[in-house]
């Protein structure tokens, strides 16, 4: 049997092409489907995809099942250490959710629940042949469902993944995601059918597995059970709490170590176990909550947690008579550090933090100055052509923004960009003789410097800059046409045609043909995560926002929530929050430890199901429940 699990997994990995396959040829044949409401123009944009997708599936198969592989292989790996010791991991890389990175998470979540949902009876009963043979082949940890490469996050993770590497707009990744779920959901089916199928041919014996709940645990407390003698009580308490699977092997070798002196403690304190909120306990829970929290990939945060709990049981240990202050003591002494540890991290994200401030303060700039351009625009007689009416009013009130936010507001840099907007709407005033032409063409190599540097400030794709700096040139070409004349050269680069595109950048050439700036996010789904488009939610969505709203306000710093992120759940405190709420700064377990979300994306997340207060039982209630199990005793209602 020891060979049973490693050859599984090798005909999972080859299974993947059933999936693959069925997404492949599923998405340009729901594409050619009709959609309710939507325009002729849409559908025979739809259409083209659709027929550009088959030409493409080739390629388009090869990708998306190396991104399956790819999932597979790094679900199993195992996480290690992103820092040598001694050396603390670098922030400086932090990326920020915003409300695309936050639907992507959505769209994630909603195929995985699609997949967990549908195909629940198949799921379970795989995973459960997967750890039967996980265990008979001689592991000594239980199989962890998201480190198993059929996990239907697992799944959905990579499909999300393949298809963001896609060079296709947001509204495009947004449809073949919505497609992804059903497909995905009829292939699994199949693919756990016959894997389990498969492992119970080669001997594997189901594992007796605890069904995962679908809401919240049942709290229970000391107070609501019938007990047993303390020394038994306190005996079961900690065979459970020193094997919890949420600690890392050095927390439950500390917490085991404190039996003994807890046992003797409650000889002495009968409070000790009637009381939840008892110091000993709650010392108990704060170490299991801060440990649970630091990223895996920190090993130098983690092992120096673990020499301190060390420190600190030795402390709490050594007395014969151990009294209540002690573990007070020893609890003010944890929750120190874990505020000492949140400062340090909290200063490593010092220039993060600097940059969403300045993010923040250039929001707050944007409606003046985009309403100071639009009065310009209308108090002109020009023939402004739209796409430079729409530059002018978002892109370029972003760049004097920026330059007013870092230079100042009176600052000579900011003056100039603001004086551009009148030079640029000058220059597209017809010349009125022949000097005037010549004015006119002196001025423009300054004008497009000045409008290229603007655009490098706020990063603008050299696509768009190139697509406006085009529709200048064709505006001042007309004015500077004398009659009969040819164009007259205005210092703009050669028109150069776009390259043939590479991968899969040509999927988004005829489906959407409008420019880039006039994206817009597609409308929020009216469904619950994990359930069909069909389903209605039965909210109000004001009443809705409005809760959202305040659920915003109320976050303060310090606050454990639960996240999606990267697609996968994480365990989360808020470590900052910007003074006027629009920027969020959480700590959490995952990879990197930091994590930056906009006020919008936290409320996407939310309306989602996908960012909580954190609700999860602690460490106590665990070990309290799982002897209660053990003890066939009902769980408090």
């Amino acid at each position: 049997m020891t060979a049973t699990y490693p050859l599984h997994l090798q005909a999972l990995r080859q299974s993947l092409v059933l999936l693959a396959e069925t997404l492949v040829d599923g998405w340009p044949r729901d594409l050619r489907q009709p959609r309710s409401g939507a325009t002729a123009e849409e559908s025979r944009r739809a259409q083209t995809w659709a027929t550009q997708m088959q030409a493409e599936r080739g390629r388009l198969l090869q990708a998306l099942l190396q991104a399956l592989q790819h999932g597979m292989d790094a679900a199993q790996r195992p996480v290690t250490p992103a820092a040598p010791p001694g050396q603390r991991v670098s922030l400086d890389a932090l990326a920020l959710v915003d409300e695309e990175q936050a639907e992507r998470d959505i769209e994630v979540s909603r195929i995985a629940q699609q997949i967990d949902l549908r195909c629940e009876t198949e799921w379970q009963e795989l995973f459960a042949l997967a750890s039967g043979a996980h265990r008979q082949g001689g592991a000594a940890a239980p199989l962890e469902p998201q480190r198993y490469p059929a996990h239907p996050l697992v799944l959905a993770r990579a499909i999300g993944a393949a298809v963001a590497d896609w060079a296709i707009l947001p509204v495009q990744r947004a449809e073949l995601m919505r497609l992804a779920g059903p497909l995905a959901v009829s292939a699994m089916k199949v693919l756990y059918r016959q894997a389990a199928d498969a492992l119970r041919s080669a001997g594997a014996q189901p594992a007796v597995l605890r069904a995962p709940g679908r809401g919240s645990a049942p709290q229970a407390s000391l107070r609501s059970v019938a007990q047993p003698a303390p020394e038994v009580l306190v005996q079961q308490l900690f065979r459970k709490m020193g094997h919890d699977p949420a600690l890392d092997a050095g927390l439950q070798t500390a917490v085991r170590r404190m039996e003994a002196v807890v046992r003797r403690l409650a000889q002495v304190d009968p409070a000790l176990l009637s009381q939840d909120d008892h110091p000993t306990w709650k010392l108990l829970n704060a170490i299991a909550a801060h440990g649970a929290e630091l990223p895996a990939d920190d090993g130098v945060r983690s092992t120096d947690f673990a020499v301190f709990v060390e420190a600190l049981v030795d402390r709490v240990s050594s007395p014969e008579q151990p009294q209540r202050e002690q573990f007070s003591r020893a609890l003010d002494d944890v929750q120190a550090y874990i505020d000492r540890d949140a400062e340090d991290q909290l200063a490593l994200t010092a220039t993060q933090r600097q940059a969403l401030e300045q993010v923040e303060r250039e929001q707050a700039l944007l409606p003046l100055l985009r309403q100071q351009v639009q009065h310009q625009l209308s108090g002109r007689e020009l023939n402004v052509a739209p796409p430079l009416r729409r530059f002018l009013t978002e892109q370029w009130t972003q760049v004097m923004a920026r330059t007013m936010v870092r230079e100042g507001t009176e600052a000579a840099q900011s003056v100039r960009m603001v004086q551009c907007v009148d030079e640029l709407l000058a220059s597209l005033r017809p010349p009125d003789d022949e000097a005037g032409r010549r004015r006119l063409v002196r001025s423009l190599p300054e004008l497009v410097a000045r409008l290229r540097a603007g655009m490098a400030l706020i990063e603008l794709p050299e696509a768009a800059q190139k697509e406006m700096l085009d529709v200048l040139m064709q505006s001042h070409e007309r004015l500077l046409r004398a009659p009969g004349s040819p164009p007259a050269a205005v210092g703009q680069p050669e028109r150069v045609e776009p390259p043939h595109p590479a991968s899969t950048d040509w999927l988004g050439s005829d489906l959407f043909e409008q420019p880039a700036d006039s994206w817009r996010p597609p409308a929020p789904m009216d469904t619950n995560v994990g359930m069909l488009p069909t389903v209605p939610m039965g909210l109000d969505e004001q009443a809705r926002a409005s809760e959202g709203q305040r659920w915003l306000q109320e976050l303060q710093v310090g606050m454990r929530c639960k996240l999606f992120l990267q697609g996968q759940w994480a365990t989360a405190r808020l470590s900052w929050r910007s003074e006027n709420g629009q920027f969020f700064m959480f700590a959490s377990n995952l990879s990197g430890g930091s994590h930056s979300l906009t006020g919008r994306a936290l409320l996407r997340l939310r309306a989602e199901g996908l960012a909580t207060e954190l609700r999860e039982a602690n460490l106590l209630q665990r070990a309290l429940m799982g002897w209660m199990d053990d003890s066939g005793i009902a769980p408090p209602p």
